[in-house]
């Protein structure tokens, strides 16, 4: 939020007329899903393979070269869309879209659950 709040400030000062903080906001709040799904995919690596935790940096890596070099690279749709992220609407060039964030919600509390439901069933001894 604090880095919403500066690079809004910041383009209020130098841009007229003033941008939109709802616009900001938005575009902002928009990734709150994708990053669900990684938390959710590392609550269930912990779960249940709690020695392939570094699947879900690696994924995350993986996104983040996706999604922000991807046009760089000249990737193909469909390995945009094998990132979270992919799915996200660009706002405000793209009008919002409230079911890919629905279906990553979804994805990202199933991930959750499941990722605590092996939690429990692991054999952790404190003590």
């Amino acid at each position: 939020m604090i880095a919403i709040l500066s690079l809004w400030g910041a383009a209020a000062a130098v841009v007229t007329p003033a941008p939109d903080l709802v616009t900001y906001l938005q575009a902002a709040l928009n990734y709150l899903p994708a990053i669900w799904v990684i938390l959710g995919l590392a609550a269930a690596l912990t779960g249940f393979f709690p020695n392939r935790t570094g699947l879900a940096y690696g994924y995350l890596g993986f996104s983040f070269f996706v999604v922000y070099m991807g046009s760089l690279a000249d990737f193909p749709a469909w390995v945009l869309r094998l990132s979270p992220f992919g799915h996200i609407p660009r706002l405000p060039l793209e009008e919002q879209n409230f079911l890919p964030l629905g279906i990553l919600t979804f994805i990202a509390v199933v991930l959750i659950v499941l990722g605590f439901m092996g939690y429990r069933r692991r054999d952790v001894k404190i003590g």
